[in-house]
């Protein structure tokens, strides 16, 4: 019985971290801009979360994000770009 109550409680512990985290992650929306105009498709990635989003054709996405997660952004017609999340960008909800 004591074995299954310990292995019960570092289970919770290892969970609540992760869940307490999505509590505070807000919906952000962006757009894509390029000066040749093709960023329909463009791949957004939350390497923090591991949760994706993909602009539509005018390159506009949401996706969820808390502080310091990075976004990398990537297309086949494109160099990759990161970039992490700063308090600004959750206070407006929305990626400048």
């Amino acid at each position: 019985m004591a074995r299954n109550s310990i292995t019960f409680l570092i289970l919770l512990t290892l969970t609540l971290p992760s869940k307490a985290q999505e509590l505070f992650q807000k919906e952000l929306e962006g757009r894509v801009y390029s000066k040749d105009g093709d960023v329909a498709a463009t791949h957004v990635l939350n390497m923090t979360t591991g949760k994706a989003a993909i602009t539509d054709i005018n390159g506009f996405f949401s996706i969820m994000a808390n502080m310091n997660d990075t976004l990398v952004f990537s297309a086949v017609q494109y160099k990759k770009k990161e970039m992490v999340i700063i308090f600004l960008f959750l206070k407006k909800k929305q990626i400048i």
